[in-house]
């Protein structure tokens, strides 16, 4: 297992309300190639996200790469 620490003081409502929309989907999710979601903790200043443990370092900067250039992929094609 591992726990990702989330800093609700540094971010806005909007971001807040997405984190909090995003953790009731993972919590209904059940397929073997999506992290799972235990359980999640809240204080006033903390969220706590007790997850399956991946190997292979922090999930964000993978999927911003996969991201980022599957973007850049699509832009000849936007083209016109």
């Amino acid at each position: 297992m591992a726990i990702k620490i989330i800093d609700k003081t540094k971010l806005n409502e909007d971001n807040l309300k997405k984190i909090f929309r995003e953790v009731k989907i993972m919590m209904k999710l059940r397929h073997p190639h999506i992290i799972r979601l235990y359980q999640v903790m809240e204080t006033e200043k903390m969220i706590y996200l007790v997850t399956e443990y991946a190997s292979g370092g922090e999930i964000f900067g993978i999927t911003h790469t996969i991201l980022l250039r599957a973007h850049l992929m699509e832009l000849p094609v936007l083209k016109v």
